[in-house]
């Protein structure tokens, strides 16, 4: 090996023009399985440090905080020179996080590599990350090797015997399959429904349905781990040890005289040698007889370590004569008594020797991994799904040559230059080496901190000076297959700084070649987290990455001088741009936030801000914890004696005129309110009281909306005198309130019946899941979204309705009158009218807009240009036809009518009117201002009051137009000339003269305090986010693990004990709000053996009425009149208000010193 760095560097660069002696891969898995460790031992055969400093150093670990935490954040790249059969092949090597909160840094290191090794810890077996870890792999197309890490802990920890520990190592192997069996059925499951719904939308023939399984069946053979194959690497890596069967083989080969092919495939499984005949049978030969896996591999490596424990330094010195390695120094052979570690350090020497780590590692590497070549070629539809399409290659030439030079990886000159910048990396001065290409000039006037791009080079030569293009990830291609650039997401640059990573190092290059993982400078001001490169601008965005992990821990910063605020937010900016998993933004009222994915991830993110970003110290906020409102009320009819008051009420109202309503008004209102003044609207014209009162006084007092129909229909017109005596009502009233409200707008000429009621959550939590997709149907109109996509996704949410509704009658109402979603049109919330037709429903406009672009596809396709204008026409026709359709449908309700003869106002306007208002209520709830899930709200009825059509009658437009004609003709010419002038304002004049605003805002407001009304009569809940928590702990501690997860309110799902080991996995719910100080204090509790994971799952109801109060005998003998005991879901409630602000119940001291506690002396 080349022991000097220059030179080391010098024959990197040289190997770099080889793709096919390339190999790019990533080291992921579980958090503490052994990665960076594992990396370590890699390095340190490349004689870049010590053998001695493998585990302690962690190379690839260069920040402060990694080195003490001891976990890996940051991902990061070493180039290392590995030679075989007298070839020299060049590993690019990224050491990846393990800990879920970083599972982005996981993507962007398996989106630049072609393979993957996959290390598990021999002792742990499968944890929550190692499936996550390996379903990324699997998404990414990514080749992997299985490393079995820690084997040595079977020894010294477990004290297995070899059969024991064969039988457990196979059992992990076991694990590790049915994970990747998992996958591979899923995807075959896929696969075969849209091959069954081709199948009978084009009559496709079956046998070529069937004919796809020998696909699955290669894929799957591939995709399993196996010993004899030779994608299995049994290692220590703290021991610098590791082998696969074919090691074995070849030290055994002479002595068996059996050939290396055959024991290489009878070193695992059930094979036994039987010394007489020198053969492997299947069947023992006698009772003694051991597999050979047993017998020849673990039983000699027990045997030396064995020999180590008890200093046995004679058959030490046997054992190296066999298989000639040497012996221990006159040292070491004095200090093995001393401890264990002087002991670990005599393993280290021997097992090195004897199984060198990167010699089976490496060589898997070469073998079993593709090449750049290779490896492009296979993941192309994972790099750019354009590229890989045929369709794509017809509307650009260039789209031609791109792919067939990625396909070849080909590195020549004239080969379009191809490259994916995965994320933006914050790199210290000290660390950057260009001696060789910049003058100390031009180095000193670098910033100390200088942003580089990750980027891997899939085609053409990078070299300084060449002009190539940016292209964001929000560019796309539109019909002709140029870029649009409407939102300048392309820009020309110029390649000033290129680098070749060394661990924490960037040592300067000059060019680049297809294959290698490199990274790029000055590009500060024109990537935000990543980008595509290209030499040509019609590059299509190559396929970003899946960030996995979600943010959830949102904290409010803000700094201790106000002065220092700009700096603040030009950290954040940094901070936003190089971190794929970090969120910024700001809120309202100007409080500005920072989602992360979790504590450590939070923590890692306020370090970076405050010592390198923002450099300033930053005050941080307590956690501000995401919660949902939800309802459990699923009554689509109110009990009987609700049902016989809407009907006296429906027949009172078809009897009674708008007069006698409002004497009955006034009335009851008088009852409710003795001492205070009524005021009539119809006396008092020329008080202008708006409605803005009443959000006023609701703001101060959230929880109060114990109002009756008519009642809040006059509150308006009281300068605040009855609201001030309504805003005692007590919170616990809200038991009283119903699910279904009818109530009037403002001006009281539209009536709108409003019905809340809660879904199923499974339907709630299948909304929530795929909300990117429906954010794309419903909301991101800027791109054209494949037809068959939106098929799908109506078929996948018709069949989770039939599955999941079980009453007939909301599922047809979901299916025929659902009009929007909510929050923003494609949240977990839905409204539906029960008064529309099924031709004006959502998901039926959706279904028809994507069957006519399918027609219009396939008549492209056909070159059917005639049949095509004509299905033109006929669309058209479809549109006038159902305009009249709905027309006809308005005409039925005589309202719409006087509606739009009075206001001029479309049933469209106050249909949206409804959906927007019916969109602000569920963006924040009642409750807490938390967004709604899982709420239903049923416009079961808009009813215009039959006064407003007599008062239509005496007033109509075309009596009002004589009377304006008769005036103007009796004005002078002076006067007509300053109405003309003022013409312009008149509808303006016209607005202010309505005392309520605008007939549209009317709507707005009404429809958002029914849905209010109507969630708190529904029995309201608080959902709250669960982490899915995995525990491994040891038998010792495990009623020291379930206190914590009891105290912490989480809920056990399961709980297993590992075969063969005393470990058991604990599986559990855990509340986010429970969850800030979980870790520490697991580990104090159990003395810091314990291993836990956080990894955020769904969404979950707390089950407390918030507002729940004694009402049969029996709850009140066992709680009394009023319920003591603490309210768990209310005081979330009143913290959440607390902190945002709001109203609560909670009483202030005013001034303390007037108290008095004791009694007045007289």
């Amino acid at each position: 090996m080349l022991n000097s760095d220059t030179n080391r560097l010098k024959y990197i660069l040289q190997l770099q023009k080889n793709p096919k002696n390339i190999r790019n891969i990533s080291i992921v898995a579980h958090v503490d399985h052994g990665k960076t460790t594992l990396s370590d031992s890699l390095i340190s055969s490349n004689n870049i440090f010590s053998k001695q400093l493998v585990g302690e150093l962690h190379y690839l670990d260069s920040r402060e905080d990694e080195q003490q935490r001891g976990i890996t954040m940051k991902s990061s790249a070493i180039s290392l020179i590995y030679r075989q059969q007298q070839e020299d092949f060049l590993i690019n090597l990224i050491d990846s996080p393990g800990h879920v909160e970083f599972s982005s840094e996981v993507s962007s290191a398996l989106r630049l590599t072609d393979g993957a090794l996959v290390v598990v810890d021999a002792l742990e077996g499968v944890s929550a990350q190692t499936y996550t870890v390996l379903k990324q792999c699997y998404d990414e197309k990514v080749k992997s090797v299985l490393v079995l890490n820690k084997i040595d802990k079977l020894k010294y920890e477990l004290y297995q015997t070899p059969e024991e520990t064969y039988q457990h190592l196979q059992m992990i192997i076991e694990q590790v399959n049915a994970v990747i069996s998992s996958f591979i059925n899923q995807e075959k499951e896929k696969a075969l429904t849209v091959a069954l719904e081709n199948q009978k939308s084009n009559d496709i023939d079956s046998t070529k349905i069937e004919g796809n399984d020998d696909d699955f069946y290669k894929e799957a053979e591939a995709a399993y781990f196996s010993p004899e194959k030779g994608n299995i690497v049994f290692c220590s890596a703290l021991d610098c040890w590791s082998f696969r069967l074919s090691d074995f083989a070849e030290i055994f080969a002479e002595k068996l005289e059996l050939p290396k092919k055959l024991l290489n495939k009878v070193l695992w499984g059930e094979y036994y040698y039987n010394p007489k005949t020198k053969k492997v049978t299947r069947n023992p030969p006698n009772d003694k007889a051991r597999p050979l896996f047993e017998s020849f591999i673990i039983k000699n490596i027990w045997a030396l370590y064995d020999l180590v424990l008890n200093q046995e330094t004679d058959k030490i010195s046997k054992f190296c004569q066999t298989f000639k390695l040497k012996d221990l120094t006159d040292s070491m052979k004095t200090n093995m008594s001393k401890d264990i570690k002087e002991k670990k350090k005599c393993v280290s020497y021997l097992m090195s020797q004897w199984l060198p780590l990167d010699r089976a590692i490496l060589a898997c590497a070469v073998e079993w991994l593709p090449s750049p070549i290779q490896g492009q070629k296979d993941r192309l539809k994972v790099i750019s799904k354009k590229l890989a399409s045929q369709k794509e290659m017809k509307n650009c030439q260039e789209y031609a040559l791109m792919r067939k030079a990625i396909e070849e990886c080909d590195n020549s000159e004239e080969a379009p230059v191809v490259a994916f910048i995965c994320k933006m990396v914050a790199v210290n001065k000290a660390h950057f080496n260009e001696r060789n290409l910049l003058s100390l000039q031009e180095m000193s006037n670098d910033p100390q901190t200088r942003y580089m791009g990750f980027a891997r080079l899939y085609s053409g030569l990078l070299r300084r000076g060449k002009t190539i293009y940016i292209i964001g990830p929000k560019a796309h291609q539109n019909k002709e297959g140029s870029q649009n650039t409407q939102q300048n997401s392309i820009f020309p640059f110029t390649v000033e700084r290129l680098y070749t990573m060394m661990g924490p190092n960037q040592e300067g290059v000059k060019e680049v070649f297809a294959g290698n993982v490199f990274s790029i400078g000055g590009l500060d001001d024109l990537v935000f987290k990543s980008a595509t490169v290209s030499s040509f601008d019609c590059c299509p965005s190559l396929t970003p990455i899946n960030l996995g992990a979600k943010g959830i821990l949102k904290v409010a910063l803000t700094t201790h001088n106000l002065d220092e605020n700009s700096l603040l937010i030009e950290g954040l900016k940094k901070l936003n741009k190089s971190d794929p998993s970090v969120e910024v933004f700001t809120e309202s009222n100007g409080n500005i936030i920072l989602s992360t994915c979790g504590q450590v991830h939070m923590e890692r993110c306020i370090n970076d801000l405050e010592k390198t970003m923002a450099k300033i110290k930053i005050k941080v906020s307590d956690p501000i914890i995401s919660f949902k409102e939800t309802v459990i009320s699923k009554n689509l009819k109110n009990k009987r004696e609700a049902k016989n008051e809407y009907q006296k009420e429906s027949e009172d109202e078809q009897e009674e005129d708008f007069e006698t309503l409002q004497r009955l008004a006034k009335e009851k209102f008088q009852k409710e309110c003795e001492d205070v003044e009524i005021v009539d609207i119809q006396n008092e014209k020329d008080e202008d009281i708006r409605y803005g009162l009443l959000d006023e006084e609701k703001e101060k007092d959230k929880f109060k909306y114990k109002v009756e129909k008519l009642i809040k229909k006059k509150d308006l017109t009281n300068k605040g005198k009855a609201l001030a005596m309504l805003s005692r009502v007590n919170i616990l009233d809200i038991i009283n309130k119903k699910n279904y409200i009818c109530q009037l707008i403002p001006n009281g000429k539209i009536m709108l019946k409003v019905r809340c009621i809660g879904m199923k959550f499974e339907l709630a939590e299948w909304l929530e899941k795929n909300s990117k997709k429906m954010y794309k149907f419903f909301f991101d109109m800027s791109k054209k979204r494949e037809p068959q996509e939106i098929l799908d996704f109506l078929k996948d949410f018709e069949d989770q309705v039939n599955e999941i509704v079980n009453e007939k009658k909301l599922k047809d109402l979901i299916m025929n009158n659902l009009v929007s979603f909510g929050p923003n049109r494609y949240g977990p919330n839905m409204l539906i009218m029960n008064h529309i037709q099924k031709e004006e429903s959502l998901l039926e406009k959706l279904r028809k807009k994507a069957t006519q672009a399918c027609i219009e596809e396939q008549n492209n396709q056909n070159g059917e240009n005639g049949q095509q204008n004509g299905e033109i026409g006929g669309d058209n026709q479809q549109k006038d036809e159902k305009i009249s359709s709905i027309n006809k449908k308005l005409n039925t309700f005589k309202t719409w009518s006087t509606i739009e003869q009075l206001y001029k106002v479309t049933p469209e306007e106050i249909q949206n009117s409804i959906v927007y208002g019916f969109d602000t209520a569920v963006s924040a709830g009642p409750l807490c201002m938390e967004q709604m899930m899982g709420v239903i709200y049923i416009l079961e009825e808009i009813q215009v009051m039959d006064d407003e059509k007599k008062e239509n009658e005496n007033s109509s437009p075309e009596k009002e137009r004589k009377e304006e004609n008769q005036i103007a003709s009796e004005r002078t010419l002076d006067e007509k000339e300053e109405i003309a002038s003022d013409s312009t304002s008149n509808a303006a004049h016209k607005m202010l003269n309505q005392p309520f605003g605008p007939l549209n805002g009317q709507v707005i407001s009404t429809m958002k305090d029914c849905c209010f009304e109507c969630f708190l009569g529904a029995q309201p809940r608080i959902v709250e986010g669960m982490y899915m928590c995995y525990v491994q702990t040891h038998q010792e501690n495990y009623g020291k693990s379930f206190e914590v997860l009891n105290k912490k309110r989480a809920k056990i799902l399961e709980e297993e004990l590992q075969e063969s080991s005393n470990i058991f996995l604990i599986k559990a719910h855990l509340p986010i709000s429970e969850s800030f100080d979980f870790y520490n204090l697991m580990q104090d509790n159990t003395s810091g053996r314990i291993n836990s994971q956080l990894i955020f799952d769904t969404w979950k109801i707390l089950e407390i009425d918030p507002f729940y109060v004694p009402q049969t005998q029996e709850e009140i003998e066992e709680h009394g009149a009023t319920v003591n005991v603490p309210n768990f879901a209310k005081d979330l409630i009143e913290k959440i208000r607390k902190r945002k602000g709001l109203s609560t119940e909670e009483k202030v001291v005013v001034a303390a010193e007037k108290q008095r506690n004791l009694s007045k002396k007289k």
